[in-house]
């Protein structure tokens, strides 16, 4: 039987002795004992630099440049330091928390080593406090004239007889009578037109284009002229109309059923006004229709019957015509249950007549033709007035064989000879009389155009405001606005002084912007310097840049914390329960509303991938999201509050803590107390927690208690634990690009586990076994010569030292004549140990 222990881990105190795994420890101090072989630990490396002794955060400056020595910045408090993700920063802006009010340096502002940064600048820029001055200035205004274009189609319709009137008083009066003689073309409008005062014309393009001497809006053009046109009136003639009945077929069939049901017993009775007597007639029981009732009709000798349709008309002969004709037609049945009777008068003749009223005879002119139409239009006969006259118009009407005209006070009354039917009905020859007169008028077109004041349709109202903006080495930084400016009605472009009330607070402001309001936003106007304190908007509305982007940028608060970087160009910070976040990009800007506020007070930040880990004293905290503006905060699955800032440890995407019941490590996919296992809550409050500070290099979580030597290592791959002795380091960075863990120890700056190994001590695990049982030899194998100091193999039986060995090679050596029943063996390290072997006969040392 033999005992082998080819592999080595860390220890696990929560675990009494005798039930740890077989290759776990009760000790494990300044070793790596991480699952492979034991190695000693190394001390920290020769002084590469100095730092303020002490020295409670240390941060590597000028990482643009690696081929060049470090540049190192150190405080003796609590500081938290990140890099700029400005684009194209080649100044290395770093930016900075807990040294009063969140700063920024570089590496010009900042050429110093070892301490803080010899010179900075506020991470952000206050807004201005004082509104900016505005005052509109004078404004000539841009006048045009009043423009009109004449065209040929236009041209075309003018008239010598009336001419052209002027107006350009708005079309209130046409003063200017302007006369065309001859062929009128553009040439001679245009002409005629520049004879007006005021006005001047010319032949463009074929087009007559007019324009006013005078400009503005209140200036007008109205020019009208005469389109030859007809007014025609029309009447039509009546003839004497015979009363006319109409039966209806459904009449027809009603009266059909009576007689196929009485027969002899159904009469019609027809009557007419004298000196004809009434008809009365009787049908036979037996077949009827409409054509019966026609026949019948036809036959009385005067009446006149026929179809219409489905439907029977029938009406009177002459004499019998006119307004006093009558005809009436009744059926009925002998007992008188049914009847139907049917009524109708005639009309007299009328003339077809047309009236001229004053108002015609205002527009005709004795120039003009009459003509008038027998034929509803086809045709028309010409006559000639001299004379507009009731009286004359009249008797040139009087004239036409086929007209009678009679005056009837201010009008004439003109009517035909014939008289005639309106509408004949079916089956009669009438003609239609009819008399159409016409005469020729004029309808008075009018062309206008008025002229504008450029740009002067309304006043407008103008804000100003102003932002600071300070350009330090190729970074810009914009503040929030000023309050505004009093308001300034203005035209669309006047001008308006803008001045400042004074210059910046801050020296590092070299510029300021205006902006002007427009509907509800502020647009860019221009920029001066600081020196410049005026500046005057002459922009057009067009003319305006972008939207103001700094309405909401705040600077930081000045008791931010805990800033850190965040993917996306975020950066975030806190202030008690008050988480604050700044504008992607603009590393100075931190609007109000981006802020979060949790349940808890905020101890420190972590990141993890793209999300942000917030430790409190109470829960933790997970904030996601790509942007400020969509971060969402979720409570962690455990409830662990942390109890060190300077603990809290971003690594492997997870975030490490110091928690009251041991170390936590936080990750997007859930919580987990890694030293739950190795630690109980009491051997994990004994090492101070509160008092840690921790690092991340290699992927080991190192640790060192901030009240006493020593501290901790945590490999967060194997989820190991051992302790080291190291002394005097109040502070580190680790430094990526160098793969170094870089610490302050005193007043130096020296690289973690670049010196010299140390000895280590591994112990075993307590071996027990149900009998007492005896070892005879053992064996320790190493890398390498045997070291000096050599190690030291101790072996314990029974709780007892049985043997300490000087390890001086490979070769097995032999163990005490001793039983027990419970083993151990505890191992110094100077130098890598890949195996140690206890067993009851060489023969087993041999198969190792």
């Amino acid at each position: 039987m033999k005992l082998s222990t080819p592999r080595f881990k860390g220890v696990a105190p929560k675990i009494p002795p005798r039930f740890l795994p077989e290759d776990m420890a009760q000790v494990a101090e300044d070793v790596e004992a991480a699952g492979t072989s034991l190695k000693p630990l190394r001390a920290l490396g020769p002084a590469v630099a100095s730092a303020i002794a002490g020295a409670k955060t240390l941060y590597r400056f000028r990482q643009n440049d690696l081929s060049a020595a470090p540049q190192w910045f150190a405080w003796e408090h609590e500081v938290d330091v990140v890099r700029s993700q400005i684009a194209g920063d080649e100044h290395e802006w770093t930016f900075y928390t807990g040294d009063g009010a969140p700063k920024a340096t570089n590496k010009n502002l900042a050429p110093n080593s070892g301490g803080p940064p010899a010179q900075s600048i506020p991470l952000g820029v206050q807004p201005p406090s004082q509104a900016p001055g505005a005052t509109e200035q004078e404004y000539a205004y841009e006048t045009e004239p009043a423009t009109l274009t004449i065209t040929l189609g236009e041209i075309s319709s003018f008239t010598n007889r009336f001419g052209l009137k002027v107006s350009l008083d708005g079309g209130q009066t046409f003063t200017h009578d302007v006369a065309l003689t001859g062929e009128i073309t553009a040439s001679s409008v245009a002409d005629a037109l520049n004879g007006v005062a005021g006005l001047t014309a010319e032949v463009v393009g074929g087009n007559v284009v007019v324009k006013t001497s005078e400009a503005g809006r209140d200036v007008s053009i109205h020019i009208k002229y005469a389109e030859d046109d007809y007014t025609r009136k029309s009447g039509q003639g009546q003839d004497a109309w015979p009363p006319r009945l109409r039966i209806y077929q459904a009449h027809v069939s009603t009266i059909a059923g009576w007689v196929a049901d009485k027969g002899g017993r159904v009469f019609l009775h027809i009557h007419r006004n004298d000196p004809v007597p009434e008809v009365v007639h009787h049908f036979p029981r037996g077949a009827f229709n409409a054509q019966i009732l026609v026949d019948m009709l036809n036959a009385t000798g005067f009446l006149v019957a026929g179809m219409d349709g489905s439907d029977v008309y029938v009406e009177t002969f002459h004499p019998h015509i006119g307004e006093g004709a009558h005809l009436g037609l009744a059926f009925w049945q002998e007992n008188r249950n049914h009847n139907l009777t049917f009524d109708a008068h005639g009309n007299d003749p009328h003339y077809a007549e047309v009236t001229l009223n004053s108002t015609d005879l205002s527009l005709l002119n004795s120039e003009d033709d009459i003509q008038y139409s027998l034929d509803e239009g086809a045709t028309y006969t010409t006559i000639q007035v001299s004379s507009t006259t009731p009286a004359a118009v009249a008797a040139v009407f009087n004239d036409e064989p086929h007209l009678v005209a009679v005056t009837n006070g201010t009008s004439v009354v003109i009517k035909t000879a014939a008289i005639g039917y309106m509408a004949p009905p079916p089956g009669h020859p009438h003609s239609r009389v009819t008399l159409d007169v016409r005469y020729k008028t004029t309808t008075a077109n009018v062309l206008l155009a008025t002229g504008r004041t450029l740009d002067v349709l309304s006043k407008e109202t103008r804000v100003y405001a102003y932002t600071w903006v300070s350009k330090v080495d190729d970074w810009e930084r914009e503040s929030a606005p000023s309050p505004p400016s009093e308001s300034v009605d203005v035209y669309p472009k006047q001008a308006v002084s803008v001045s400042l009330p004074s210059g910046p607070s801050e020296a590092q402001v070299t510029h300021w912007r205006l902006y002007r309001s427009v509907n509800g936003a502020y647009l860019f106007v221009g920029e001066e310097s600081v020196s410049t304190t005026s500046l005057v908007d002459g922009v057009t509305a067009d003319g305006l840049g972008e939207e103001m982007p700094s309405m909401t940028w705040t600077p930081p608060p000045d008791d931010l914390q805990g800033l850190i970087n965040l993917p996306n160009g975020m950066m975030a910070g806190f202030t008690g329960r008050d988480l604050h976040f700044c504008e992607p990009y603009h590393p100075h800007a931190w609007p109000e509303n981006y802020q979060q506020t949790i349940d808890y007070p905020v101890v420190g930040l972590g990141r993890m991938d793209t999300t942000l880990a917030v430790l409190t004293t109470g829960v933790p905290y997970i904030i996601q999201g790509s942007h400020p503006d969509v971060l969402v905060a979720v409570k962690s699955d455990l409830e662990q509050a942390c109890v060190s800032k300077r603990s809290i440890v971003s690594m492997n995407g997870s975030v490490f803590y110091a928690s009251p019941d041991g170390l936590m490590r936080l990750s997007p996919s859930g919580s987990e107390l890694v030293t739950g296992a190795l630690l109980t809550r009491e051997q994990w409050r004994a090492l101070n927690p509160e008092a840690l500070h921790a690092y991340s290099h290699d992927g080991k979580y190192i640790a060192l208690y901030g009240d006493r030597p020593g501290g901790f290592v945590f490999d967060t791959r194997e989820g190991q634990l051992y302790f080291h002795r190291r002394d005097g380091v109040s502070a580190a960075y680790a430094d990526l690009q160098a793969d170094r863990l870089y610490t302050v120890a005193g007043a130096a700056i020296r690289a973690w586990g670049e010196g010299d190994p140390v000895t280590g001590v591994w112990r075993s695990k307590l071996f027990t076994f149900p009998q007492i049982t005896g070892f005879s030899c053992a064996q320790v194998e190493a890398e390498g010569p045997p070291p000096d100091p050599p190690i030291i193999c101790t072996v314990f039986a029974g709780g007892q030292t049985i043997l300490e060995h000087a390890v001086t090679g490979r070769d097995p050596f032999r163990l005490p004549a001793v039983q027990a029943r419970a083993w151990q063996f505890e191992l110094t390290v100077p130098v890598e140990i890949f195996n140690v072997a206890i067993a009851q006969a060489m023969s087993e040392i041999a198969s190792v």
